[in-house]
């Protein structure tokens, strides 16, 4: 898609920058006619990230990364330029404008690093229709999922090698670096061979608001692999803390409803959008943040907290109200039975007798 000159010159200038790096949960305190804040794209204690306002432009001035609204959201949500200008254009009520008589590509500017998570989700799910993933299969089985729900989150299984993923993503012409940066392999510090993070585990593919790939959680299928799950590590396109599982799947719902319902786990979040209650979300392998309330506060008024009943779910809940009172959400807190957690006490709901 091209734009004119004249066209994204009218999008940028339209863009209110402090207000577009704020929603993207960048806390921005001003400073004289400027405003700063920690960078969003390299890690740092004292903030060097500075927005003016005036100019429209951001520049940090740790790691010298610099631009205008356009340039900030192809950096912070992976989008390519053409993106960029429709998503501020839409933000700020500008019809778009296309120029005709370009040429048209099919995505030059694809992440390359974006295609390869694309690539390692498809493969996975690919795999439960093979006799590979059946120990898989007989587990979603047995755990009451359905195959509607596989799809819809595109539920899959690692291969249980140490270079299956690997392999399969050098054969789609993807290098090494590119693989290293997504987080789907490691180096061995013994032997400097690359070999995959994730190998025989269930895989639950970790999306942006577009429904693009960022990361992976993980459920070990042997009781001898441990951690029970393990996450993608924090790279460029994964920030475990300003994450929500779930909320791609659900968000025209939550946005209906501007409602979220926040829980523990990734199976948790499938039951109950499995149950109609499609804003459903859950932090991935870590606590809730501040940075996950900054994501809430963009789509709801109204937040319920629904942890397992157990004293480490009811210390959780405890825990995270104090963290929603300064907050202006309305905020739940909803109890299950002891032992209960929101997967299994919907999945038991037409048996069980109070």
């Amino acid at each position: 898609m091209q734009f004119s000159k004249n066209f994204i010159r009218q999008v940028a200038d339209a863009t209110d920058i402090v207000d577009l790096i704020s929603d993207h949960g960048v806390t921005l305190k001003r400073a004289g006619s400027s405003y700063k804040g920690l960078c969003p794209f390299h890690s740092e204690k004292t903030p060097s990230f500075n927005v003016n306002p005036e100019r429209g432009f951001f520049h940090c001035f740790g790691c010298s990364v610099s631009g205008d609204g356009i340039k900030f959201l192809m950096q912070y949500d992976r989008l390519s330029f053409s993106e960029a200008v429709e998503e501020l254009a839409k933000r700020a009520g500008i019809p778009l404008e296309i120029q005709s008589g370009g040429p048209r590509s099919s995505n030059p500017e694809e992440d390359r690093g974006l295609h390869c998570l694309k690539e390692a989700a498809a493969f996975y799910s690919e795999k439960l229709s093979v006799p590979e993933g059946e120990n898989a299969v007989k587990y979603l089985q047995q755990r009451g999922v359905p195959e509607s729900m596989w799809k819809q989150f595109q539920i899959g299984i690692s291969p249980d090698e140490w270079q299956g993923t690997l392999n399969y993503l050098q054969k789609k012409n993807i290098s090494l670096s590119e693989m290293s940066k997504t987080g789907l392999i490691k180096v061995s510090e013994k032997s400097a061979r690359h070999y995959d993070t994730f190998r025989g585990r269930l895989m639950f593919p970790v999306k942006d608001v577009r429904g693009r790939c960022i990361g992976f959680g993980a459920r070990a299928m042997k009781p001898e692999d441990k951690p029970k799950y393990l996450n993608s590590p924090e790279t460029s396109y994964y920030r475990k803390s300003q994450v929500l599982y779930g909320l791609h799947e659900g968000l025209t719902s939550i946005r209906k409803k501007r409602r979220l319902i926040f829980v523990e786990g990734y199976l948790d979040v499938i039951r109950l959008h499995e149950n109609g209650f499609t804003e459903a979300v859950a932090p991935c392998g870590t606590a809730l943040t501040q940075e996950h309330l900054k994501i809430a506060l963009r789509y709801a008024d109204t937040v319920i907290l629904l942890f397992d009943g157990d004293s480490a779910g009811n210390n959780a809940a405890l825990r995270h109200a104090h963290l929603l009172l300064p907050v202006a959400l309305e905020s739940y807190i909803l109890t299950l039975p002891e032992g209960e957690d929101p997967d299994t006490f919907l999945f038991y709901k037409d048996k069980r007798k109070f």
